[in-house]
């Protein structure tokens, strides 16, 4: 099915993909109240819709739940280079010695930020898949396990593995 825009025999709906990136980039966003000034929600949205165009062309799709994964880590992808991009803009501002609002993060939060999405990107892919439902989409875990085809009790374990794999790779971020 690759290039395809139907997935699993279902019709896939680019309207409705760009509002669930809309409502996950504003989840993502509203957990770190540092980050709002300094990424717009639109811009965010925007870019991760055009790195799902692309990858879409070259994607094998087998599920709308694959779409979803797809366009997660296109999210994701676009998050971390945006924080980068603006983080050498912060360090010239503030080498230049131009006043920054104290809004903008600091660089060790944009760093840690950064450090945390790509740990989630090197997860195994069931982990990955149950951090992407839990935690971006913020799913219950009934409604995860559901779209994930697997038990409640396998979701909960992929979650704890997952966790414990992000405090291993990021032991500072959990002390």
């Amino acid at each position: 099915m690759s290039g395809n825009p139907s997935a699993g025999g279902q019709h896939f709906s680019l309207d409705g993909c760009l509002a669930r990136l809309r409502t996950l980039a504003h989840r993502m966003l509203s957990r770190r109240p540092d980050l709002r000034g300094f990424v717009d929600t639109s811009d965010l949205v925007q870019g991760s819709a055009l790195r799902l165009q692309v990858a879409l062309a070259s994607a094998e799709l087998g599920s709308p739940r694959s779409i979803v994964a797809l366009a997660v880590t296109q999210l994701n992808r676009e998050l971390v280079d945006k924080i980068r991009r603006n983080r050498v803009r912060l360090r010239w501002l503030r080498t230049a010695g131009e006043s920054v609002s104290a809004e903008y993060p600091n660089d060790d939060t944009l760093e840690d930020w950064t450090r945390f999405h790509e740990a989630v990107e090197n997860l195994p892919q069931e982990q990955r898949d149950a951090v992407h439902c839990l935690w971006y989409l913020g799913l219950d875990q009934a409604t995860a396990a559901a779209s994930l085809g697997v038990s409640i009790r396998t979701l909960r374990r992929y979650w704890r593995d997952g966790r414990d794999a992000l405090r291993k790779s990021l032991p500072d971020l959990y002390s």
